[in-house]
């Protein structure tokens, strides 16, 4: 018997376990379906829709502005000087000459940087070209950034006008190289020390997450600790008849601790879709509303939805008529007896009045039996006071004739009275024979009639089955 509570324990845990298999890619296709995302790519997309416009505030702060331009082409010049020329119209300085060449190379690196000062000092000394191509664009910018950009247009102007010499532009150029890296780094520096203030903000509530994670960690040691006593208490009261029981027990715990994340996962994710269907409906009753095709579309869906609603109405009152008028014909139906419930209630019926008949007849005998026993009585309790009152008074007669004669007619007396009971109770008892002679006689009369009855049922059977064969 064992074997077998064994082989159903098993067969019971396996199934389960397809079940909660089925179940669990049944709900994993709902989710694809249903087009739900995963907490983590959720929380991704926040990350990077909070994060978009700082960088492209970023991008679009430090992004290169083109402060010159070349009249000639750049594919007339060699490729280090095209680098150089296009530094310099970032308002970039030239770069310096590195310490390891020697004094031939210097000296023609010198040569082209002032070919390409000469060549900017004469696309700048052009102020009709600059006036006309960058003024226009100028004036749709802000206040600031055209007082900025006619001061930088000023220095440069004063910095390579055509009555500077090459040296000079240089040496200027230098210098107002060092002060743009210099405000260059002041403003990094501030970046940084902004950076720094948000890290350290950062940091501590980074530092105070780390303590309330430990807490955390330590209250679940704690708990960790105590399952793993209570695993233990467990493993030492394991024996080989209560091993599957156990095992089962483990299962059911572990799943009820998955359970119970998922719920919990389940709800954050329920909380965070009902957070972006909030903010979708502020924005989109912040935004007016849809457009007139879009409401005249949905007003007509709504009269649509209406009209079917009312038609849906009406045919679930008329299915409710119908069905109550159903289940009334039901309850009128069962309340007629089918002749399987008669016959039923015939033999009920029947085992009732045999029972009745039988608590009756039981009742009549004790009655009978209690009335001859209280006669029995009474007469014994006759014939007791007659002795006791001969016994008591037999001293007396038999001293005096006069008595004895009157003792003797009274015993005469008590005679002819018991005689005429006796006739009575003759009498009686010949009547209740002569009944019961009668009562016999109609039993017999009445058990001949059933006898004749059940035997006319059974040829009625007979026939029938006969006319059901003749009939198929």
């Amino acid at each position: 018997l064992f074997l077998v509570f064994q082989w159903l324990v098993k067969h019971v845990l396996s199934r389960r376990e397809e079940l909660a298999a089925k179940t669990r890619r049944f709900a994993e296709m709902k989710f694809e379906s249903s087009k739900h995302q995963l907490v983590e790519e959720v929380e991704e997309k926040e990350r990077r829709t909070k994060t978009a416009p700082l960088l492209e505030k970023v991008m679009d702060r430090y992004k290169p502005k083109r402060q010159f331009r070349r009249r000639d082409a750049l594919s007339q010049l060699p490729q280090a000087m095209q680098a150089q020329c296009v530094l310099l119209e970032y308002g970039h300085a030239l770069p310096a000459s590195a310490s390891g060449k020697t004094d031939k190379g210097s000296a023609e690196d010198d040569q082209d940087a002032t070919a390409v000062h000469g060549d900017m000092l004469a696309v700048e000394g052009d102020l009709d070209f600059l006036s006309g191509k960058r003024i226009g664009a100028l004036v749709g910018m802000q206040g600031d950034m055209i007082g900025s950009l006619s001061a930088g247009y000023s220095e440069h102007a004063q910095l390579y006008g055509q009555n500077v010499d090459p040296e000079t532009a240089s040496r200027r150029g230098k210098e107002q190289a060092h002060k743009r890296l210099m405000a260059s780094m002041e403003r990094q520096l501030q970046v940084a020390t902004a950076k720094c203030k948000a890290r350290a903000a950062a940091y501590e509530t980074l530092v105070e997450q780390v303590h309330a994670t430990q807490a955390a960690l330590e209250e679940q040691q704690q708990r960790t600790q105590r399952v793993v006593r209570e695993l233990a208490k467990l493993k030492a009261a394991e024996t080989p008849e209560n091993a599957k029981e156990l095992e089962a027990l483990e299962q059911l715990v572990s799943l009820n601790d998955r359970l119970k994340e998922q719920q919990e996962a389940f709800r954050a994710h329920c909380k965070r879709q009902r957070h972006e269907l909030a903010s979708a409906v502020e924005h989109f009753e912040e935004s007016g509303g849809l457009p007139p095709d879009e409401l005249e579309r949905l007003h007509k869906v709504e009269a649509l939805y209406t009209e079917e609603s009312q038609k849906l109405a009406r045919v679930r009152a008329l299915l409710a008529r119908k069905t109550q008028e159903t289940h009334m014909l039901r309850r009128k139906i069962d309340d007629v007896a089918t002749r399987g419930e008669l016959v039923q209630y015939e033999r009920r019926f029947v085992e009732l009045y045999e029972q009745m008949a039988t608590n009756l007849e039981v009742t009549r005998r004790y009655y009978t039996k209690y009335n001859t026993l209280t006669d029995a009585h009474k007469y014994l309790n006759k014939e007791i006071s007659i002795l006791n009152s001969i016994s008591s008074k037999w001293a007396q007669i038999s001293a005096s004739e006069s008595l004895k004669n009157s003792f003797l007619t009274q015993m005469e007396t008590i005679r002819s009275g018991v005689q005429e009971n006796l006739t009575r109770v003759k009498a009686k008892y010949d009547s209740d024979a002569k009944k019961r002679e009668e009562l016999a006689a109609g039993l017999a009369k009445v058990m001949e009639r059933q006898r004749v009855y059940f035997r006319a049922v059974k040829e009625f059977q007979e026939e029938c089955t006969k006319n059901e064969a003749l009939a198929t």
